[in-house]
């Protein structure tokens, strides 16, 4: 009987301390060598869930690509987040991102200077440290790709070499000489959140390059995957000697980064002086379009394009405004001034309106920003749709700027007060006209961001966090 009673103790008190070892949460299933270890201590229990990680402080980030964002907590590190604020890779000291996620993929720097190429669970795709390449010289970031150099230096050719390779560690193109790329990267160690420094990316492999970077106008659209160079524009040069300043040439000006498969550029194709002391010169040409496979169209023919002048003075320039290409339109001011297909077809015609367009508005989920004044000239705002009709009514513009995108409208003011500090001030608005989120900062000490994958990054009183399209912060 009393053997049985002693049994039963045991038992007890096993039963116990199963329970108290349960609910302190001291299993061995918690963080160490298993989920996401990648060799760098960066990986993180995917099983471990968000509530642990409610106490991180972050006082600076970047908005949400491929479903998580990058942000610094106030103990320096760089943590990659997704909508929960569960982390999926937490950098070590020294280390930092380079780019954003972009197709499962994306860049750090680690404490060495090494620049690598992770998945999202912290494991290293590509690295110079294989020995294939000497460092990663750009992120592709539409693509998802790495453009590598190496330099080569046999008794059969010394030179430096490019090549492309894919989010799976796959080579795209093989390291070849290249004097284009070279040009813009050869002066490089470390690349920073840029793409490009002399050189322009625009998307789908393609890059605007300043040839032998003199004046802006004087560019080449490159191929980097056929390494086809597109359009050469140096064919004609306008003799700047004459006119008091350099030589200026005619042919392709800045193009827009590629959206919804097109990129939209103007081309320079014909100039006039204008006699004076301005000794101004007058350019016409046409809008163009490029698609992925390198085609380009001219949609637009004969339009005023922009002008530049020489004076005592010093040297001016305008330009016919030209948006992006997205959610189908572009805006041009010139020509009949309005909204085109990429046809060429005028959709909204602005020639006779009230509504004046942003230098940098364009079409998102179907509106745009739209600027309007009343009759005593007091400045207001609204979206309208694609039939040009108002979305709701005039609201004051008392801001410096208004972007929208994702369907969410940020507007950022300044004012100051009766002592003369300086304030900001921010607001969001909904396509309905409905403010959501609002709060003014001294000067310096705040911001929010544009709305990217439904949510905006708030930087306030040495924080910053998330809010969702309710103005409700994330985690």
């Amino acid at each position: 009987m009393r053997k049985l009673v002693r049994l039963a103790a045991i038992a007890l008190i096993a039963l116990l301390c199963t329970l108290i070892f349960a609910a302190c949460g001291c299993s061995d299933s918690g963080r160490g060598n298993d989920a996401n270890s990648n060799g760098n201590g960066n990986g993180v229990d995917n099983n471990s869930g968000g509530g642990n990680q409610a106490a991180v402080k972050y006082v600076d980030g970047y908005c949400f690509s491929d479903g998580v964002a990058w942000m610094r907590s106030d103990t320096n590190q760089w943590h990659c987040v997704d909508k929960t604020g569960r982390i999926n890779i937490e950098l070590q000291a020294g280390e930092a991102h380079i780019s954003d996620f972009s197709h499962g993929v994306a860049l750090v720097k680690r404490a060495d200077e090494t620049v690598e190429l992770i998945d999202k669970t912290g494991k290293v795709v590509s690295s110079p440290k294989t020995g294939e390449y000497d460092r990663i010289a750009s992120f592709l970031n539409d693509l998802g790709m790495i453009l590598v150099y190496k330099h080569i230096n046999t008794f059969q050719v010394t030179e430096n070499q490019y090549g492309i390779i894919d989010k799976d560690g796959k080579w795209q193109t093989e390291l070849h000489g290249n004097s284009i790329l070279h040009s813009i990267f050869w002066a490089r160690n470390v690349i920073t959140r840029a793409s490009f420094s002399t050189a322009s990316y625009i998307g789908e492999g393609f890059v605007m390059v300043p040839h032998n970077n003199e004046y802006m106008r004087k560019q080449q659209l490159y191929n980097i995957f056929t390494k086809e160079i597109i359009e050469d524009v140096t064919t004609q040069i306008i003799p700047g000697s004459a006119m008091g300043g350099p030589d200026l040439y005619l042919g392709l000006a800045t193009a827009k980064n590629f959206n919804n498969g097109y990129s939209i550029f103007l081309r320079y194709t014909e100039y006039s002086y204008i006699g004076g002391s301005s000794r101004s010169t007058i350019y016409k040409g046409s809008v163009c379009s490029i698609d992925k496979n390198g085609k380009i169209t001219e949609i637009i023919k004969n339009v005023y394009c922009g002008e530049s002048a020489y004076s005592n003075t010093g040297y001016w320039a305008s330009s016919a405004r030209l948006s992006n290409y997205s959610d189908g339109l572009f805006y041009f001011d010139e020509h009949i001034r309005g909204f085109y297909d990429i046809s060429g077809n005028l959709i909204i015609d602005l020639s006779e309106s009230e509504y004046s367009i942003g230098y940098y508005s364009a079409f998102s989920n179907g509106y745009c920003v739209s600027y309007l004044t009343n009759p005593q000239g007091t400045p207001y705002y609204t979206l309208i749709d694609k039939t040009g009709k108002r979305m709701f009514e005039p609201k004051y513009n008392n801001f410096v700027s208004i972007s929208f995108k994702s369907g969410m409208i940020v507007c950022r003011g300044a004012r100051r007060d009766s002592d003369q500090n300086h304030y900001n001030t921010y607001a969001v608005v909904s396509a309905s006209g409905e403010e959501i989120f609002s709060f003014e900062t001294r000067s310096g000490n705040g911001s929010v961001s544009d709305y990217s994958e439904d949510a905006a990054l708030v930087k306030k009183d040495n924080e910053a966090y998330f809010i969702d399209k309710t103005g409700k912060r994330l985690f």
